[in-house]
């Protein structure tokens, strides 16, 4: 396991600090973080400014998926996907909706890292791959 630098280690130490139970921020205790950073002790102020940003573009990252599909889909869909989604991802608070035609059906969707992709593109692309081999 690689050993944090201690950027990281305050980093995470901070966010911990202003992240709330249900892992949003709070916008009272990120003025906190900033003046944490700012009376830190630490060099390079800025170094660590930069990792608390990583960190927290993670977390946000994780509660937020972007949703693409080949065409439009009703509101009911929407919120079927969303609320299955949200029993694999907890953390999962809100979704851009996207459409792109050259799916052709289906869709692709976007948790953090995580990268799901049900579309017809990608099942034509799999059999290409096979049927190459």
């Amino acid at each position: 396991m690689a050993q944090l630098s201690a950027y990281q280690v305050k980093a995470r130490a901070l966010l911990r600090m202003v992240t709330q139970k249900d892992e949003t921020l709070s916008e009272e205790k990120v003025l906190e973080l900033v003046k944490a950073v700012l009376s830190s002790s630490l060099s390079s102020k800025r170094e660590l400014a930069r990792e608390i940003g990583r960190q927290a573009e993670q977390v946000l990252n994780n509660q937020r998926a972007i949703i693409t599909s080949a065409a439009p889909l009703s509101k009911d869909v929407q919120d079927q996907v969303l609320k299955a989604l949200q029993k694999q991802h907890q953390q999962l608070r809100s979704a851009e909706w996207r459409v792109d035609p050259q799916l052709l059906g289906g869709f692709t969707i976007q948790v953090g890292d995580t990268w799901y992709d049900t579309s017809i593109a990608h099942d034509l692309f799999t059999i290409r791959e096979q049927l190459s081999q």
